[in-house]
């Protein structure tokens, strides 16, 4: 019953037509200086505001955030949300931007995408209203480290690609796989529409993960979801990273995920799992480096590099 309710799913989603964006003032610019430094500790606001409500909680949220050393700018922006949250990362797309949100009093999904500096702004991109409709999607991978896909063109338009996860039903049912949705901007930043890129059935199961073998090709089927498994140790600061950007027209990125050995030892190394999307069939290479992620300028005391052929089969 599953392969036919992820069949149903997929072809939602390529079915789902274009949304329009509703039309709305530019707000203001935001930039880097947004960001609220990693050493600020929300559970240290949290404390100081958690026996407000309401309005009242917001308007502490934000003065804690200002006390507690936040630049102006990044204050500023948290006064612009409709609820407590900070921006935790910043990356530059042009003519639109991507901020990674942090909303600490979520009970799920902490993390937010915001397409900013275009019309409208923000856009969440987890605004269902914006979506195909059709099918019911939940956000994919939005951590700070994990942003989405931009794709730019000659005559200045630019496309943000965002995965989500496709479920059967409800937040805790079976994910049925992952969708891609674009937002395309006009070279002037404004939003044009909205529209599925690719879809991919997922891979079930991940109870028996083995470390990939970066000696031997990976076949695996368009239109399906496969996984990249390799040892990675955090106590040391070290974790994976893409080297160059992938070949979108045949795979795109689904999630990273950690897990950790299974021992008490101190100090064990435990595995990165990444779980791509195959859309088109060809070869292509996915290639990892190894980092501390606030080192500059420093090589990578790891590669790793996987030949992944996509082929019906």
């Amino acid at each position: 019953m599953r392969s036919v309710a992820t069949a149903a799913a997929l072809a939602l989603v390529l079915a789902g037509c274009q949304t329009a964006p509703p039309s709305a003032a530019p707000a203001a610019r935001v930039g880097p200086d947004a960001v609220v430094p990693a050493q600020i500790s929300m559970e240290a606001i949290r404390a100081v505001c958690d026996s407000a409500g309401g309005a009242a909680l917001n308007e502490c949220f934000v003065r804690a955030l200002a006390k507690a050393g936040a630049p102006d700018a990044a204050v500023a922006f948290s006064r612009t949300l409709d609820q407590p949250g900070v921006a935790r990362s910043f990356h530059a797309a042009g003519p639109v931007d991507i901020v990674v949100v942090e909303l600490p009093y979520r009970a799920n999904e902490n993390y937010v995408g915001m397409l900013v500096n275009g019309t409208p702004s923000p856009i969440d991109v987890d605004d269902a209203s914006r979506h195909p409709r059709g099918v019911t999607l939940w956000p994919g991978a939005r951590d700070p480290g994990a942003a989405p896909d931009v794709e730019r063109a000659s005559d200045g338009t630019v496309r943000v690609v965002v995965p989500y996860r496709m479920k059967d039903g409800c937040r805790a049912c079976a994910i049925l796989g992952t969708t891609w949705l674009a937002f395309a901007f006009d070279a002037r930043g404004t939003l044009g529409g909205v529209t599925p890129v690719g879809v991919a059935a997922a891979q079930p199961g991940d109870a028996s993960l083995a470390v990939t073998d970066r000696g031997r090709p990976l076949t695996v089927r368009p239109g399906h979801e496969f996984r990249i498994v390799i040892v990675t140790n955090p106590t040391t600061g070290y974790s994976w990273r893409l080297r160059r950007p992938l070949d979108t027209a045949k795979v795109r990125f689904v999630e990273r995920r950690y897990h950790a050995p299974r021992t008490n030892l101190v100090g064990a190394a435990g595995i990165e799992v990444w779980t791509f999307g195959a859309l088109a069939e060809g070869t292509t290479r996915i290639d990892l480096d190894s980092v501390r992620p606030w080192e500059r300028d420093v090589p990578p005391v790891q590669t790793a590099s996987f030949t992944v052929t996509i082929a019906s089969r």
